[in-house]
């Protein structure tokens, strides 16, 4: 159905800004919320575009250790952890992506998410991507040029200017990072950013 929206989470680069916010990466494992999450994102869709039921949730993750070079990471023990949590979540499809070697970069992740992306826009009228990685300017512009409204989330000055750009709503979810580690329910904080 036309008046849905999608959200795909290219959970790695989300992983990591949760990691960039301070958020400890125990937190993280047991408490987020991919639920609240979509809370933030329907109240802020809703608003903007008047689509207010969602598909849910895709997820996708590479299985390794998640951080910076030098800062917190999440192992990828606690990664598991928190995969096979979020995979009891209702209306949350989990999608591991294998990495085949140690030094083999995100690329996976990245072509996956856009994939999935051109795939949800052909039932959707609206794909928000959770993400800060310019990688996906070329998917975002295909999606544009296809009519699909997009949206894009993420933390504040964080989030890059041309992701800000192609999308036709910013959600900041600087405001609500505590939200995401509480049940879900009515939300406040919610910032609707528009491009730059």
């Amino acid at each position: 159905m036309r008046s849905q929206h999608a959200v795909v989470v290219d959970g790695t680069n989300f992983l990591c800004a949760l990691l960039r916010q301070n958020i400890d990466a125990e937190r993280i494992v047991n408490k987020l919320h991919l639920a609240a999450l979509c809370d933030i994102i329907q109240i802020a869709v809703r608003s903007r575009f008047g689509t207010a039921r969602t598909t849910g949730i895709d997820f996708f993750c590479s299985e390794r250790d998640i951080g910076q070079r030098k800062g917190p990471k999440v192992s990828f023990e606690q990664l598991q952890r928190l995969l096979d949590r979020l995979r009891l979540e209702d209306a949350v499809t989990v999608h591991s992506v294998r990495m085949r070697a140690k030094s083999e970069k995100e690329k996976g992740v990245d072509v996956a998410v856009a994939v999935k992306m051109l795939e949800l826009a052909r039932i959707c009228e609206t794909v928000v991507l959770v993400s800060d990685d310019t990688d996906q300017v070329p998917a975002l512009e295909a999606l544009k040029r296809q009519g699909t409204y997009i949206a894009t989330c993420g933390f504040g000055d964080d989030h890059p200017v041309e992701l800000r750009n192609l999308g036709f709503l910013f959600i900041d979810l600087s405001g609500s990072v505590g939200s995401l580690f509480q049940p879900p329910g009515p939300v406040s904080g919610v910032s609707l950013g528009s491009p730059r």
